[in-house]
């Protein structure tokens, strides 16, 4: 039986001590918010995107859409290379 006075048959908590397993990778899936800002549109713009199939997403359980990273990267790579393309012509 667990006393909460004594802390007797508390689970050990595991902690990381060094940093360097620390992982500083970005995360693979973006929010609405996230990916507003990379494309430099507004997040209103984005789920309308989304909705219209425009920008490929998932659905969270709670109707929130997320997106892969690789591919807004990819889609930001594209309109900024279109942009650069038309202020040369």
């Amino acid at each position: 039986m667990y006393s909460h006075q004594t802390g007797t048959d508390t689970p050990t908590m595991k902690t990381i001590t060094d940093a360097s397993t620390a992982v500083m990778d970005p995360p693979d899936v973006l929010t609405t918010s996230e990916v507003s800002r990379l494309l430099g549109v507004s997040p209103n713009t984005v789920t309308r995107w989304a909705r219209e199939g425009r920008l490929p997403c998932r659905l969270t359980l709670g109707g929130h859409h997320r997106f892969e990273r690789l591919v807004i990267e990819h889609i930001r790579e594209t309109l900024n290379r279109a942009a650069s393309d038309r202020a040369v012509s």
